[in-house]
């Protein structure tokens, strides 16, 4: 596995490159993102142990006692994914570069939610714009349309 030398990555891999499952990498200090990119890289592979027919479900009220730390650690990276690619739909849909979308976010807000508010206030500068143009009121009307973008 190529780690560059001297990098906390090649420190941690040092410490679980004799791992033989996934849970003892992680006991060993392996990130699971050192594990997905090492298996996106081809350096792991799966060799027996039981697997599961599809994708964990990302819903955590669907865990039980019959999920081991893998299948939760999976079901995390599942729901990270699903997330990480909404905000790709999100931003084609508005014809803007993703990252706008995920930098300057306020906490607990959905990239769904950025979205609208994005859009919301592309339409209050239109309409400010307008009113300035024409000198004339921000009426109500206006306000509303603009909180009807606005995302709650």
């Amino acid at each position: 596995n190529p780690k560059q030398k001297g990098s906390k990555s090649f420190v941690r891999y040092a410490k679980y490159a004799t791992a033989k499952t996934v849970g003892e990498a992680l006991r060993k200090g392996s990130y699971t993102l050192d594990l997905l990119f090492d298996h996106e890289h081809g350096h792991l592979k799966a060799t027996g142990g039981p697997k599961r027919k599809a994708l964990v479900n990302p819903n955590r009220d669907d865990w039980d006692e019959t999920w081991t730390k893998t299948d939760k650690i999976l079901s995390r990276m599942h729901r990270q994914w699903i997330t990480w690619t909404k905000t790709f739909e999100v931003a084609d849909r508005l014809g803007v570069d993703r990252r706008n979308l995920t930098s300057n976010k306020m906490g607990g807000i959905s990239v769904e939610m950025h979205a609208a508010r994005m859009e919301a206030q592309a339409v209050a500068q239109l309409i400010l714009e307008e009113a300035d143009k024409r000198s004339k009121p921000i009426t109500d009307a206006d306000v509303l349309h603009v909180l009807k973008h606005w995302a709650w």
